[in-house]
């Protein structure tokens, strides 16, 4: 059963990550008028994965030491909910305890290196 749970959370990492990146998306499509809108939905998020995938993923090419790799996991999902609290309070704020239970959950289950690796 734990290890079933433990799963889960691995699986609940990669779904936060992809809703971090739809909610900055949404954030950038109501910060714009027009083609502003759209430029900034599409293109900040593709800043984001981009970012992420040369940094902070499990198979980043250029991985930052453990403390600059907290940062950035706090950034990268920690942005998205803040960005969100002006317009979706209770999804910010659903999304923020996921991410706060993900990562004790992380700590807990000793799961670093399949999120490190």
């Amino acid at each position: 059963m734990i290890r079933l749970l433990r799963q889960l959370n691995v699986a609940l990492r990669f779904t936060l990550e992809l809703m971090g990146l739809a909610a900055i998306g949404y954030w950038g499509f109501h910060m714009g008028d027009g083609w502003m809108g759209w430029l900034s939905g599409i293109t900040i998020p593709l800043l984001f994965a981009t970012f992420w995938g040369m940094f902070g993923s499990p198979r980043a090419p250029f991985p930052l030491p453990p403390k600059g790799r907290l940062m950035l996991e706090a950034l990268i999902f920690g942005l998205p909910g803040a960005l969100l609290l002006g317009l979706m309070p209770v999804t910010a704020i659903i999304y923020l305890v996921g991410v706060v239970l993900n990562r004790v959950l992380i700590v807990y289950w000793k799961q670093e290196n399949l999120i490190h690796t």
